[in-house]
């Protein structure tokens, strides 16, 4: 049975066994969540979800409620990891689930580390298994339904639990998960309830296993199970094949604060304006063309964050007018005519070509083709596959530690969060995770 052999296969992971480069991906990845986590813990819709948790209390106590809040803070900014093929962002559940955990209990940096990368593993095996169809046509959302599944697994090594238990616990989040996309069309808390809402069921569900109780044994490939309920048609031969192939180093990591599809054209853009010396009074028009899910991005005047974080013309706009793309600046530009004007000459389009790349390459819905006219006749061009920021086209490490630094001192002193960033350079180095919590929540 599938969640067996998915319990099986993450009970093999030992740290000191860990390829290096596994070791480092685990390190930035979970730098990248907690310097977003540390930028939209402070934002109003946190605190919503704090109040709705304890009230007026001062800190939530409860793991599983703590890791609905830390994963739906982080989730907020649209700055989290993700992954292309699996879809959606394991790193959030993964992490929230994790750190909520350390916060009650005694975990040293290497159980950590084993933990999460066994979450990536859980995550991406079962999304690819089922997306693009469960993400794309299907409306569900990957990381809320994947998520669960990946923080119940992670949550299971921490805690503890044996091969059995962790079986169950899988069994019990994949039986329960849910989580719908229509946020996309029409916003609203869902976009960062679900990652939330994923670590919270994760724990809960590995606490239920502890105590005895079990999930059925063929959730994912029985005839009602997870698989046939969210994809309908999704591929077998993957489901099957539980070999651990740690998934983590496919995981981007995000340089702009929006939709991933929106990426490989913000880079251009931003590579044809500095590279041609360009402002905003020398361009004319600007034709992003791409696969048909680039072409549904062609969303003009968004009528709130959400979809601002999903719209191509306006992300662009962004760009052009800021040299940057933050979830501040497309909150408080959505009225700003300039931006509007702006977006009025960004045309996005669909190219079978791409939609032909995104068949033969599984999972390269986002690489897109500009091309930039100036008010003068010149015409720049760029196509590009890889957005920065995937394996493919690797973050710099210094543009990944400012984007933490500049992240995570919204919410504590520069020099906690360079002793922190510096501390997660090697988790074997961390004695007890619980230590970088308890500085995280005093701050």
């Amino acid at each position: 049975m599938i969640a067996q052999q998915l319990a099986k296969m993450i009970g093999q992971i030992r740290y000191d066994s860990m390829p290096q480069e596994v070791k480092e991906k685990a390190s930035q990845c979970c730098r990248d969540m907690l310097g977003v986590f540390l930028g939209g813990r402070g934002m109003q819709e946190g605190h919503i979800v704090k109040r709705a948790l304890v009230g007026n209390a001062p800190g939530i106590e409860n793991s599983a409620q703590l890791a609905l809040w830390i994963g739906s803070v982080t989730r907020l900014l649209d700055f989290d990891d993700g992954h292309r093929r699996a879809m959606g962002h394991p790193g959030v559940p993964i992490w929230s689930a994790a750190l909520a955990l350390a916060a009650t209990r005694r975990i040293s940096g290497s159980r950590f580390a084993e933990a999460a990368v066994g979450g990536y593993d859980v995550y991406c095996h079962v999304g690819r298994a089922i997306n693009p169809r469960a993400y794309l046509e299907r409306g569900f959302d990957a990381t809320c339904i994947c998520g669960s599944v990946a923080a119940a697994a992670t949550a299971g090594i921490l805690m503890k639990l044996d091969e059995n238990e962790i079986a169950n616990a899988i069994s019990i989040a994949a039986s329960l998960c849910g989580g719908l996309n229509q946020y996309a069309i029409d916003g609203g808390s869902p976009k960062y309830l679900c990652a939330g809402w994923a670590a919270m069921l994760g724990i809960q569900a590995a606490k239920l296993a502890q105590c005895g109780a079990d999930g059925p044994s063929a959730i994912f490939e029985g005839k009602k199970g997870f698989c046939q309920g969210f994809a309908v048609e999704y591929d077998r031969a993957l489901l099957d094949d539980t070999t651990l192939r740690w998934d983590i180093l496919d995981v981007y990591l995000k340089r702009f604060a929006c939709v991933r599809r929106l990426h490989a054209a913000l880079d251009i853009v931003d590579e044809l304006v500095g590279q041609h010396a360009l402002n905003l009074d020398h361009i004319d028009s600007i034709d992003v063309v791409g696969s048909r899910f680039i072409a549904e991005s062609a969303i003009y005047n968004p009528a709130s964050v959400v979809l601002a974080q999903t719209s191509m013309p306006y992300a662009i706009a962004i760009l052009l007018k800021f040299g940057k793309v933050t979830e501040e600046l497309i909150g408080t530009h959505l009225d700003d005519p300039e931006i509007h004007v702006l977006a009025g000459k960004i045309r996005v389009g669909e190219e079978e070509f791409f939609n032909r790349l995104m068949e033969e390459k599984k999972g390269l819905w986002g690489a897109a083709k500009v091309t930039l006219t100036t008010k003068f006749g010149e015409i720049h061009s760029k196509t590009l596959e890889y957005a920065l920021g995937e394996r493919e086209n690797p973050l710099p490490p210094q543009i990944l530690k400012k984007k933490f630094m500049t992240l995570a001192t919204e919410s504590i002193d520069e020099d906690k969060a360079k002793d922190i960033f510096e501390k997660l350079a090697d988790f074997t180095l961390i004695s007890n995770v619980g230590d970088i919590v308890s500085e995280l929540f005093q701050s």
